[in-house]
């Protein structure tokens, strides 16, 4: 099938991401593909994650490894097919993500060219926001290698080459990190030579509208490059993940708990228990906030809880049921956030990640922004580094929740923040960029 045409039908099946691998003769059913240290698991929608012993004996193995379950199709001559084993299997130790289960179950499998050792094929991977995977195999042929050469930069030095499908339809420019690096550093300096920005976003028709709130510098640069809310757990702005700032503490992500008292109780029943009295004596409300460090030796003074890790150990992960838990004086695990919801959750928001600083002010009821032409980019996102960055209390919890009363009912404000310091981001990160946008 010509490449044009494989473009078609993922962009006919809602696909808008491409990646495409050259295979080595040892990326077969037999070996699995090789498909990068952790970029697989940072794209790719899986359907479910779960932590499986490994059989490995090696003396650094990993205990426990990431099997993610893929909702799979091939793509061939006779149609899309689907596979209901594939799975991308992901070892934190190295790191190192595999592509496995892709032909069993599924009678009109490419088997005959990924099936077994063989030079000069290649592999396109790309999905949808339904959750859905697609996948397409061949020989390398000269068709292939003008699309590649008309279209990407340096092609050998990646294992995946990159891009969205509309980049390959309508633009001219190959692509590449240092172009993606120019667009966002373009898009930045056209908000910042704006000057202060009254705070903004879009209302649920679309329309831009003021947002009268002091956090709303992250929603004002969304708006002001035209990214509207949404729940994907996804990149922002032409593959860049946004992070506003107003100073040294930066906000990760927020997550909320997938178990304990927290997620079988509920918000309200949570902050009723562990939360306090709103120090600055409102009537009728409760908060629950406060630093909470995994390195800190005593409880919290106000929630009586500490932030705790289970399941990781000197870089490996070690029980099947993995988590970051807040316990109580008694030992008991009140919420935690497992291993597998967060594994997702973090490499789909730091896969690229540009943090812009932003000032403030107030004009009578109004707020108004300003940005910095100083952005910062992280690239290739580590979730090992993220659970020893915990580890460390580099990366605290520090939660802004409530519960408060107001026309008379009883309303919950969720924010279970992960932070840390603005000088501490480039832990986190194989590379790590500061740029003034206007250089």
């Amino acid at each position: 099938m010509d490449i044009k045409v494989i473009l078609k039908s993922l962009s006919d099946l809602g696909c808008h991401k491409i990646l495409i691998k050259k295979l080595s003769p040892n990326d077969n059913s037999k070996n699995q593909v090789y498909i990068g240290g952790e970029k697989a698991v940072q794209y790719l929608p899986f359907v479910s994650t779960e932590l499986v012993e490994q059989k490995s004996k090696k003396k650094n193995a990993s205990k426990y490894i990431f099997r993610n379950i893929l909702n799979f199709h091939w793509i061939t001559e006779t149609g899309v097919h689907s596979v209901p084993e594939a799975k991308v299997i992901f070892y934190p130790q190295y790191p190192e993500s595999r592509f496995s289960g892709f032909l069993k179950g599924c009678k009109e499998s490419p088997s005959k060219i990924i099936g077994q050792k063989l030079e000069n094929r290649f592999l396109i991977l790309s999905f949808n926001n339904k959750g859905e995977s697609f996948g397409y195999t061949n020989f390398i042929n000269d068709d292939f290698i003008s699309f590649l050469n008309q279209h990407f930069e340096s092609p050998d030095e990646e294992t995946f080459f990159e891009s969205s499908l509309g980049s390959l339809v309508n633009l001219n420019n190959k692509h590449s990190l240092n172009n993606s690096i120019q667009e966002i550093k373009d898009a930045i300096r056209g908000i910042c030579s704006k000057g202060w920005i009254k705070s903004k976003k879009f209302d649920k028709e679309g329309n831009i509208v003021a947002h009268n709130a002091p956090n709303g510098g992250g929603v004002t640069l969304e708006t002001e490059l035209g990214v509207k809310a949404n729940s994907e757990a996804g990149p922002d702005y032409l593959g860049w993940e946004l992070k506003q700032h107003g100073g040294r503490p930066v906000t990760l992500f927020t997550p909320e708990p997938d178990g304990g008292f927290y997620k079988e109780n509920g918000i309200a029943e949570f902050i009723k228990k562990f939360g306090y009295p709103d120090r600055n004596g409102k009537k009728d409300r409760f908060n629950f906030g406060g630093v909470h460090r995994v390195s800190d030796n005593d409880f919290h003074k106000l929630t009586n809880l500490k932030l705790s890790i289970y399941g990781f150990d000197n870089g490996n992960f070690t029980e099947k049921d993995g988590h970051i838990g807040l316990i109580n004086k008694d030992g008991e695990t009140v919420a935690f956030w497992s291993f597998t919801k967060l594994l997702q959750h973090w490499q789909k928001k730091h896969a690229k990640t540009c943090y812009v600083k932003s000032e403030r002010k107030e004009e009578g009821e109004d707020y108004y922004y300003k940005y910095s032409t100083d952005i910062e980019l992280g690239i290739d996102s580590s979730f090992n580094k993220f659970i020893l960055a915990l580890e460390q209390g580099i990366v605290y919890y520090d939660p802004a929740s409530k519960l408060y009363k107001e026309d008379e009912k009883w309303k919950t404000k969720a924010r279970s923040q992960f932070r840390m310091k603005e000088s501490d981001l480039k832990t986190l990160y194989k590379q790590y960029l500061k740029i003034n946008v206007e250089e």
